[in-house]
């Protein structure tokens, strides 16, 4: 399971002078650059190969069933005479290849189960995946966290601008911390 550092304790203590305060903001702003970056990577996450494998078993019995279908059997048990297996019906070379390409699955699944086994697997141990509960429950941290930390921004801004210093808010910073009372704000 993928993991990411949490960054809870690096929240750095309520500073008083003006100086102090635009450390603090600095300090914010790189917790929150950096929690993005988590969030993203956990976005991104790869999903566990179990889940893979499921799917890929289910996708490759529904080419190996469409390519014996797209053969028109039913033709052969015809009395009128028979008129010989067909590739494709409409003379395209796509269908035909990819009705070929699902007799090839059909007739040798297991050897190319285990290749596709193989290369995943050595994904996996590059780059291992989430399930579904595990990525929605980091993200969840990690909005958590991030909100914190842009709380805590927002309160030594405020902070600032009460001693008669502007600064400029972030351009992505959440409208929830924008319009949050000070009482909300984290200290």
């Amino acid at each position: 399971m993928l993991k990411t550092p949490k960054s809870k304790a690096s929240a750095p203590a309520v500073p008083n002078g003006i100086n102090a305060l635009l450390t603090a903001i600095d300090a914010h702003r790189d917790q929150i650059a950096s929690l993005r970056a988590d969030r993203a990577q956990i976005e991104a996450a790869p999903r566990v190969l179990a889940d893979v494998m499921t799917d890929l078993d289910a996708h490759l019995d529904a080419i190996a069933t469409e390519a014996v279908d797209a053969l028109s059997l039913h033709q052969l048990r015809d009395r009128r005479g028979m008129s010989g297996l067909k590739l494709s019906e409409s003379g395209r070379a796509d269908v035909a290849v990819q009705t070929l390409f699902g007799l090839f699955v059909a007739t040798n699944r297991a050897a190319i189960r285990d290749l596709i086994v193989g290369q995943l697997e050595d994904l996996e141990s590059a780059r291992p995946g989430m399930t579904d509960a595990d990525r929605v429950a980091r993200l969840a941290e990690l909005d958590a966290e991030i909100l914190r930390a842009e709380l805590a921004e927002e309160s030594a801004i405020r902070r600032l601008e009460a001693q008669g210093v502007s600064i400029a808010r972030r351009s992505d910073l959440s409208p929830l911390v924008a319009l949050a009372a000070d009482a909300a704000l984290i200290p």
